[in-house]
């Protein structure tokens, strides 16, 4: 989506509707100022890939309403090699899912740019293994409902990211599917 460097592009997957990719899927590219954003909403929305997803410069991807988007890889965010950009991933509402089969970088040391990921509503994040952030922050709620990360691990790269709890239950529990909980490493803020 978006790819190739200036590119713009937008994928919208709704009521029901299931896009399915081979191999490596991407949003947004490397260098430039491209804006390119995935929006994957409404129950039985489905965004199935068989390998990662890498998202790169300014792209945006919102997992809302009941969507899904899973991919057999790794779940990969890079900004751009020369300016400041943000790479953005939103999921929100009972039943919204992004998940990763194995463990995931998001915002490598060598980038300038940050990720920003949004946890709300439960939604959920799931990565198989652990993951790092180097850059950025995630935010697990906005004052409301809270949404649900499901890894063994997480840890932090150089930059020090901040993991934000802002929400509003009273019985939120940070633990993975697997009840053995969080792990939280290096960095971390």
């Amino acid at each position: 989506v978006g790819s190739g460097i200036g590119g713009t592009g937008t994928l919208l997957v709704q009521s029901g509707g299931i896009v399915t990719t081979n191999g490596g899927s991407s949003i947004g590219a490397y260098q430039g100022t491209n804006i390119a954003t995935a929006t994957i909403t409404g129950e039985n929305s489905r965004w199935n890939g068989t390998g990662g997803l890498q998202l790169d410069s300014n792209a945006s991807l919102t997992v809302a309403a009941g969507g899904q988007a899973t991919f057999g890889g790794e779940l990969r965010t890079q900004g751009s090699s020369t300016s400041a950009t943000t790479v953005s991933i939103h999921v929100d509402g009972t039943g919204s899912l992004l998940s990763s089969a194995t463990a995931s970088i998001l915002s490598s040391n060598t980038s300038p740019g940050t990720t920003q990921i949004l946890l709300t509503d439960g939604g959920k994040l799931r990565v198989g293994g652990s993951f790092s952030i180097n850059r950025g922050n995630i935010k697990i709620g906005t004052g409301g409902a809270a949404g649900a990360i499901d890894a063994a691990a997480i840890s932090g790269g150089q930059s020090g990211p901040e993991i934000e709890f802002n929400h509003n239950e009273s019985d939120y529990i940070f633990a993975n599917d697997a009840g053995t909980g969080v792990r939280l490493e290096s960095n971390l803020r």
